[in-house]
Order: structure tokens, then C-alpha cells, then sequence
């Protein structure tokens, strides 16, 4: 299942599944310069800022609305890296 991380006029970040049941934070808009799949060390831009794509799912599975299949995959997708932030 996929679930929309971040929207914005010009990009939406939506954290998705591959094939291989490995979470990607994925980009698509105006804003990406093409659309492209992310992990969690890579940086990506917010309202102009870099911010690393872990720390963006993090502080999105943190949130209390999260249900606990979301938390879980946030959760799965910061353990790609485990030097950056954890969803706990």
C-alpha cells in the first residue's frame, strides 16, 4: 500500500513497496526534476530545504494519526540506514 509522506503543489512524496517488499520514498510533480525513488540517506528538497528522506519518513511515522501499518513501514524504511533517525 502506498501513503502520500509529503504533498506540495509542484512534488508529492509517497512512500511505497517495491516488487521486493523494500520501502522507497517516492517523488513525482514539477518539483522532481523526473520521478525517482529514494532511500532513506539521500536528500531531498522540501519548500527549498534539504532534508535527508529519513528524517522526512521518520517525523511522518512518528505522528499520532499514523495507524500501525504506516508506523511499521516508516520504521522499515529509516532500518535501510540505521546511522539516521528511527521511527520509535
Amino acid at each position: 500500500m502506498d501513503h502520500i509522506v509529503y504533498a506540495a503543489k509542484d512534488a508529492t512524496f509517497t512512500l511505497m513497496t517495491s516488487n521486493y517488499g523494500i520501502p522507497s520514498l517516492r517523488i513525482e510533480g514539477e518539483g522532481a526534476a523526473d520521478r525517482m525513488s529514494c532511500g532513506p540517506s539521500d536528500t531531498v528538497r522540501i519548500g527549498g530545504q534539504p532534508v535527508s528522506a529519513g528524517v522526512l519518513v521518520a517525523l511522518w511515522g512518528m505522528q499520532r494519526a499514523r495507524t500501525s501499518p504506516q508506523r511499521e513501514m516508516a520504521a522499515d524504511f529509516c532500518r535501510q540506514w540505521p546511522e539516521g533517525m528511527q521511527v520509535v
